[in-house]
């Protein structure tokens, strides 16, 4: 499936505004009093497809691979600046197990722990000093999954659908193998 994205600063107006209303910010003009609310407009893209949580689906998949490269090229303080950082992460669910690698390169610190992986209960991470350390695992606070490439991802919406195709042999779940392309059983 592919999506057609209408500028990033709409989706993140779209993301951050309803945020801010609900939570009560405000914007005050000199002459308003400082408790005086503005009414702000939410402008959203103009498809009707909303992915609000970029992880869905990934739980019912019996293993995966993600990855995701944030990348940063301009300035900062008036000095040039570029970095960017790949986080690639693999999952199975028999057995259950996680792999996590955070790479980065220019200017930006070497990510702490560059790597974390998680199965049979115990969670190891090599530190940037390349030690390996491992530990039982508490499930409500997993560093795999604060760290998932997906969970780092806004959600989507308004956008529009532009089709569907087969990628690697894989058709949508919802799409009959007719309707993909696929050879008939």
């Amino acid at each position: 499936m592919t999506i057609h994205f209408f500028g990033r600063w709409k989706m993140l107006a779209g993301l951050l505004l309803p945020l801010m209303v609900s939570l009560g910010c405000t914007t005050a003009t000199s002459t308003e009093a400082p408790h005086a609310k503005e009414q702000l407009e939410l402008v959203l893209g103009p498809g009707s497809f909303y992915l609000p949580d970029p992880r869905v689906g990934l739980a019912q998949l019996s293993s995966y691979k993600e990855t995701l490269t944030v990348t940063f090229d301009g300035t900062r303080a008036g000095q040039p600046q570029g970095w960017s950082t790949t986080y690639l992460m693999l999952h199975t669910q028999e057995p259950p197990a996680h792999l996590l690698t955070i790479e980065s390169t220019g200017d930006i610190p070497v990510a702490d722990p560059t790597l974390i992986a998680e199965v049979d209960g115990a969670a190891y991470q090599v530190r940037e000093d390349g030690k390996c350390r491992g530990k039982a695992i508490d499930p409500q606070n997993s560093l795999v999954e604060r760290f998932e490439p997906a969970g780092l991802l806004n959600g989507l919406l308004g956008a529009e659908e532009a089709g569907q195709e087969t990628v690697a042999d894989q058709r949508p779940a919802d799409v009959p193998a007719e309707e993909a392309g696929a050879p008939r059983d």
